[in-house]
């Protein structure tokens, strides 16, 4: 009995590693599409003054912050749907820090300084 159980365990845990990795693409790869709808969502920033130009943090780093911050405009973007879009993305990356044990660098991004330029609002602080 004891032998089989052993045979078993050596058949199953190669298995279950294995889906814990396909899990973890799976995972991340519906992180990026979420990314990228997002990033679609606010891809026209049009404006006419810098007081249309808005920006949000986009998902969280293991140890705080975002990732990234991104500038959109409120004259182009619905903004509660927005918000709704990065809350949604920032909480999922917060799950699956947890979940896989993801790590960054614990660097805070610079928050941009938003204005108005050509028509587009656009981060102002110098790359």
């Amino acid at each position: 009995m004891k032998a089989a159980l052993s045979i078993s365990l050596a058949l199953i845990l190669p298995l279950v590693a294995c889906d814990d990795t396909q899990d973890e693409a799976a995972d991340r790869a519906h992180l990026d599409t979420m990314k990228d709808e997002i990033l679609a969502f606010v891809a026209d920033p049009v404006c006419t003054d810098s007081l249309a130009c808005r920006f949000v943090g986009l998902g969280r780093k293991p140890c705080g912050g975002p990732w990234q911050y991104i500038v959109y405009s409120v004259a182009s973007v619905d903004s509660a749907e927005l918000a709704d879009k990065v809350a949604r993305y920032n909480d999922f990356n917060a799950e699956l820090n947890r979940r896989y044990g993801w790590v960054s660098d614990c660097s805070v991004p610079t928050p941009p300084t938003v204005g108005c330029e050509n028509g587009r609002c656009v981060d102002l602080n110098p790359q």
